[in-house]
């Protein structure tokens, strides 16, 4: 493409495409999958563990604003198909 007197226009368009993705609840390794891994990393954190890795805001699976015994407990019920955890 070219101006009025013939010099070259060159547009250039950069474009940066990111991924949008949020971790499943329970899925507090990030490994992309819930397991009894999980429920472990869950436990040992709430007896003051430093677990890791380790995501806290994947652990609180009830939503009750603390990550406790219940968390871990929820995480291996739907591991073993008990139960399903929201996303």
């Amino acid at each position: 493409m070219s101006d009025q007197i013939g010099q070259s226009i060159i547009d250039i368009v950069m474009v940066e495409v990111r991924e949008i993705f949020q971790w499943q609840l329970g899925d507090v390794n990030h490994n992309g999958e819930i397991d009894i891994v999980d429920a472990l990393i869950t436990a040992q954190y709430y007896v003051g563990l430093d677990p890791q890795p380790f995501y806290p805001k994947e652990a609180d699976v009830n939503n009750n604003g603390v990550i406790d015994i219940l968390d871990a407990l929820l995480i291996a019920q739907a591991y073993v198909g008990l139960i399903e955890l929201t996303p």
